[in-house]
């Protein structure tokens, strides 16, 4: 039975994913903040203490791929890669397989197979997957980019620790002003670290449960409640809230209040965490080799 592997090297994250079969069966699902894009914002460069960090990751997941037996492993970058002035040299650093830094086109299609996959939501749902320096957003029809996301909204917007009310208001402004008109749709699902920490948030889990999150349903009642424990405590203290990973406490305020604007530009009081996206979307597209085409960082 073949066993197909996905590296995504996100923006404030690194995900793998190592599965068999048709269904599938997942051998390996990993998690690991790297923080690649901090601080890119501000000099328009990958840094290379985050490369270095990042770099250990993927080897440690390349790894677990061949112990696993991975007959195809794909590796895939996003945001902070399609930006950086110093795309290629960091991709040469960060490993010596090739990375296909897909188009927001692609990563939010991709996104949406991936997000979608084995939750009841229904086709015509709005997908936003709310990443660290970008957002996707996909419906029926329709896919658009945003260029904000946990990290890059703390870093452009959330200076103070805990955040003032006025730049949690700026924030917000910017978001609404990036969104498009919204779609019609019955269902809102929101897919990556912010999405799947508020609801480890919700939950208080001790210790993060894939299977426990995924399709666990966030209201904006208990979202507004979430986001006042997030912004009016300082980094130290929110490290040590329930649900909450310390590598991901600086970003989830800011995260938080981006899926509070999306929830009201779909017109939801509610919407559905997908702890499944970018790398389930690859896996599911891997078979076809046009992952491998044009558009290696």
């Amino acid at each position: 039975m073949t066993v197909r592997a996905v590296i995504d090297i996100g923006s404030h994250s690194v995900l793998l994913l190592v599965a068999e079969g048709e269904q599938p069966a997942v051998l390996a699902e990993q998690y690991h903040i790297t923080a690649l894009g901090r601080g890119l914002g501000a000099t328009g460069r990958i840094a290379s203490d985050a490369a270095a960090r990042t770099r250990r990751v993927i080897d440690s997941c390349l790894a677990t791929c061949r112990r696993l037996g991975a007959d195809q492993t794909v590796l895939v970058g996003t945001a902070a890669l399609r930006e950086a002035k110093n795309k290629k040299e960091i991709a040469s650093k960060l490993s010596e397989s090739p990375i296909r830094v897909l188009s927001p086109e692609e990563e939010a299609g991709l996104t949406r197979r991936g997000a979608l996959f084995g939750l009841e939501a229904g086709d015509d749902a709005v997908v936003c997957d709310l990443g660290g320096r970008s957002t996707e957003i996909s419906w029926p029809g329709g896919k658009q980019s945003l260029p904000v996301g946990c990290q890059r909204g703390r870093e452009d917007h959330l200076a103070s620790d805990p955040p003032a009310d006025e730049e949690i208001a700026r924030l917000r402004a910017r978001v609404r002003k990036l969104l498009p008109p919204p779609p019609p749709a019955d269902t809102l699902v929101v897919s990556g670290g912010t999405a799947t920490a508020l609801a480890a948030m919700d939950l208080k889990l001790a210790e993060y449960q894939s299977a426990a999150v995924h399709g666990r349903k966030i209201t904006r009642t208990v979202l507004s409640k979430l986001i006042d424990r997030l912004v009016t405590v300082g980094l130290d203290e929110r490290k040590q809230l329930a649900g909450i990973e310390s590598g991901r406490a600086d970003v989830l305020p800011a995260g938080a209040v981006i899926s509070d604007e999306l929830c009201g530009w779909c017109r939801r009081d509610e919407f559905l965490v997908s702890a499944r996206g970018l790398t389930w979307g690859v896996w599911l597209t891997s078979t076809s080799d046009r992952l491998y085409g044009d558009g290696h960082a």
